[in-house]
């Protein structure tokens, strides 16, 4: 139905989109909970991991990320340009006051000190590392790694943070030198057989006495819903997501307990998502083309019923070293 809806000639009207996707008829809901069954699922990533998976993990997010910074302006907040799950506290606040209160929630969890080494994996716009150089006043111990160059292009341009094209999953780290680590929207772009090796890594980049943040969401169960992987694969070539069962255990084997743990909701920030990239669709046709607006519109209603059915989860975790290890 996706590949349908995308191939389109004309743009999706917005309101019949969102209801066809999030709102099945009965049958429909049904075959999507059943069809393809478990089984066959497991053969469909098992294939998909010795075909579209030879694309690196780097393909993946330049693709996704370099297609226009000001097609990402159309619906991201206006002041720190998060690509990830904000927090509506009230059901009558703002994007803008709905991430801000992401920042001060996240900033709370990194507790960044002036002198800290701090390292940001995958740090898009370069909202929280600006977020947190307002906290510190500290500048010169921050660094973002990305695999954009539009997003780095953006910060060196609006904040002129030291941001490194980085692919943070097969880089070297320097052993104990980094007092907090976070990730804020990247770590689900990690594939699970690398999610062991790169926890290590970063278990010894660590000090003894850092702490380790991720906000990231992902699967309840470890094989996918059908509608998960009709719309994946094409977002985000060369992803998969991993189950939150397996993440628990790879934080657990690489030597770290976790301080705090916390569940979030994503559909209010996919609905406002939705709404303004529709209130602002000549534009962003002008900038991508159209099968990449109908292809963004699907994307969000469709992410948003993989939560709203409990199929996904945003998880927000502390991780600190295991002083027993």
């Amino acid at each position: 139905m996706f590949k349908f809806l995308i191939r389109g000639r004309k743009p999706l009207d917005p309101q019949k989109t969102w209801d066809l996707i999030t709102k099945p008829c009965v049958f429909r809901k049904w075959f999507e909970d059943h069809y393809p069954p478990k089984m066959f699922r497991k053969f469909i990533i098992s294939c998909y991991r010795h075909t579209l998976m030879y694309k690196s993990h780097s393909y993946g997010i330049s693709k996704h990320y370099d297609i226009s910074n000001e097609f990402y302006k159309l619906f991201l907040d206006k002041k720190y340009m998060f690509y990830s799950c904000a927090d509506f506290i009230k059901s009558t606040e703002s994007l803008e006051e709905a991430q801000e209160n992401k920042a001060n929630y996240l900033v709370n969890l990194i507790d960044p000190r002036p002198g800290e080494k701090i390292l940001d994996l995958g740090c898009g716009w370069g909202g929280m590392l600006q977020k947190i150089y307002e906290v510190t006043g500290d500048k010169e111990n921050l660094i973002g790694y990305t695999l954009s160059e539009e997003q780095k292009k953006y910060i060196s341009e609006k904040y002129d943070f030291r941001v490194e094209l980085n692919d943070f999953i097969t880089t070297k780290y320097q052993e104990n030198y980094f007092d907090k680590i976070f990730s804020i929207g990247s770590w689900e772009h990690v594939r699970p057989k690398d999610l062991l090796s790169l926890s290590q890594k970063l278990r010894k980049a660590i000090k003894s006495n850092g702490r380790i943040v991720h906000h990231f969401f992902c699967q309840i169960e470890d094989v996918p819903h059908s509608n998960a992987l009709a719309g994946g694969f094409d977002i985000f070539p060369g992803s998969e997501l991993s189950s939150l069962r397996n993440h628990l255990n790879i934080f657990e084997k690489a030597g770290f307990r976790i301080v705090h743990h916390s569940i979030h909701d994503y559909r209010p920030t996919l609905r406002a998502w939705f709404e303004r990239l529709a209130e602002n669709k000549n534009r962003a046709i002008e900038l991508v083309g159209l099968k990449n607006y109908n292809k963004y519109l699907c994307f969000f209603a469709g992410i948003w019923k993989l939560f709203d059915d409990h199929n996904l989860l945003v998880m927000r975790f502390v991780l600190e070293p295991d002083s027993t290890e």
